[in-house]
């Protein structure tokens, strides 16, 4: 199990006070320290010595995880290690905030395209942040659309196709994130309007 005593201790890379080496000898004791020290987690899981101890303690889907991250060949090393520590089941996804909840682009011109910002961060609490996101239309663009850690997005609503309308349009953009297993979706909302007259 993660808790029992496995018959060879995992030894870190980094050493602990006056030079001693940092050890575990439980599973769950092992996923809790690359959790906290993350340049551990990503070198241990890059050299293949986690998946072998893992193995070796007989933790064999622990073992067969550690090596799947690692053949997704990802950019940013710390996705790596968030996919395994999440994955593993012993830790808690990040939290997410979004700012604002809700993309109010208000009233625009028939033709124009209005821009609002997007801020995604980590809430409170551990883990590393991460995703993608996807508007629900093609009449909504976000730039960038993927993110490691935070994103300060911009949101760009393009009304050239819309019909002009006395009722706003209601969209979204789907946030696909470390920090939950459905995407989660925020909503924009615009209403396309006439040019006023030259009396307006």
């Amino acid at each position: 199990t993660t808790t029992q005593r496995a018959e060879q201790p995992f030894i870190f890379q980094s050493d602990g006070p006056f030079g001693i080496d940092k050890r575990a000898w439980a599973i769950r004791n092992v996923i809790r320290h690359l959790d906290r020290y993350p340049a551990d987690g990503v070198h241990h899981l890059r050299n293949g010595t986690l998946e072998r101890w893992l193995a070796d303690q007989g933790a064999i889907h622990l073992a067969t995880l550690a090596r799947d991250v690692m053949r997704q060949s990802e950019k940013e090393p710390r996705v790596s290690l968030e996919n395994f520590l999440l994955r593993s089941g012993l830790v808690r996804r990040p939290r997410l905030v979004i700012l604002p909840r809700q993309v109010k682009m208000g009233r625009v011109l028939s033709g124009e395209t209005a821009t609002r910002r997007l801020r995604l961060r980590k809430g409170r609490g551990r883990g590393y942040l991460f995703g993608t996101l996807q508007p629900s239309v093609p009449w909504i663009r976000v730039d960038p659309d993927t993110f490691s850690g935070s994103l300060d997005a911009v949101v760009r609503v393009e009304t050239e196709l819309l019909l002009i309308s006395r009722q706003p349009y209601h969209a979204h953009v789907s946030v696909d994130s470390s920090a939950s297993d459905e995407p989660i979706a925020v909503p924009v909302r615009v209403r396309v309007v006439s040019m006023p007259s030259a009396l307006n």
